[in-house]
């Protein structure tokens, strides 16, 4: 009798903890949004006031120009990310 009693005591105690720790685990990885800027917001700065003005505006967290490559060296793309 005694040992049904603590393996429902167990049971209880697990049921508690489990949804914290099944919260906690999914804060872990969040996963990254990205959008590329349809408009030419920079220049050939990895800052840019006109970029992070933007991507603030849409609802992302940061705004930062990068060079996407191609034939021009100062081709650089207003890139917005945030937390899904």
């Amino acid at each position: 009798m005694d040992l049904k009693a603590r393996a429902s005591s167990t049971m209880v105690s697990v049921l508690l903890i489990l949804p914290l720790l099944l919260c906690f685990a999914g804060t872990a990885e969040a996963e990254i949004c990205t959008a590329i800027a349809p408009k030419p917001f920079c220049e050939s700065s990895h800052l840019s006031q006109s970029c992070t003005e933007y991507c603030l505006n849409n609802g992302y967290e940061i705004g930062l120009c990068q060079f996407l490559g191609g034939p021009d060296p100062d081709l650089y793309s207003c890139i917005c990310q945030k937390n899904c």
